[in-house]
């Protein structure tokens, strides 16, 4: 069946009274399978690279990365603390604030047209931009409209990654070399593959058979 059925009674239950229940439901259609045997699929290999690897091993480097207030212009790659405004006809808009935000420089944590503007900016400068959003917008509070930007920056803190060497191998688990690291994290990533793989190759098999 799809979905739940719709249920009837007659009479309407009561103590002590036999009630006939329906039960309606829809149902799947037929289906007349072809000759498997004709229905050529090829298995879906996905394969993991070393570049694989490193990004997943860099992504637990930005985990552990440290911050440091700077006196600065703020660039791609920086945790910045701000508050921004984004008004249409003096209003502000929904999804287009934010009070004591931090987001890092180029990560799209914040909208495009803030992050063009924020870059260069110091710790306690504020600017003030209209900008015209394009129609397509992802914000769609501001698609295809003028908008006025107000920015400002509270801190800019910059970011330093941890070296990738034994020590810090060490502190994500029961690792002695960075090699132990990497073996660990490719096979972790090949068995999602292959799960992933498979899922897709079956895919692929039923929608040949029904096509």
């Amino acid at each position: 069946t799809i979905g739940q059925p719709a249920m009837a009674f007659e009479p309407q239950p009561a103590w002590g009274v036999d009630v006939a229940v329906t039960a309606t439901a829809p149902v799947l259609p037929p289906v007349t399978l072809p000759d498997w045997s004709k229905i050529k699929v090829a298995p879906v290999i996905k394969a993991v690279s070393d570049a694989d690897v490193a990004k997943a091993i860099d992504s637990f480097r930005e985990r552990f990365a440290s911050e440091a207030a700077v006196d600065r212009p703020a660039a791609n790659g920086d945790l910045v603390e701000l508050d921004y405004e984004v008004l249409v006809d003096g209003v502000a808009v929904e999804g287009g604030s934010g009070k004591g935000h931090k987001a890092i420089v180029g990560r799209g944590h914040l909208l495009p047209e803030i992050e063009t503007i924020l870059v260069g900016m110091k710790a306690g400068e504020e600017k003030r931009q209209s900008i015209t959003f394009g129609p397509e917008h992802s914000l769609k509070t501001v698609a295809g409209k003028t908008a006025d930007c107000r920015i400002v920056v509270k801190q800019v803190f910059e970011r330093t990654l941890p070296e990738l060497n034994d020590e810090f191998a060490a502190r994500l688990g029961p690792f002695k070399t960075v090699a132990e690291l990497q073996a660990q994290i490719r096979a972790d990533l090949e068995e999602g593959a292959k799960a992933d793989s498979q899922q897709q190759t079956e895919r692929a098999c039923l929608e040949a058979a029904v096509a």
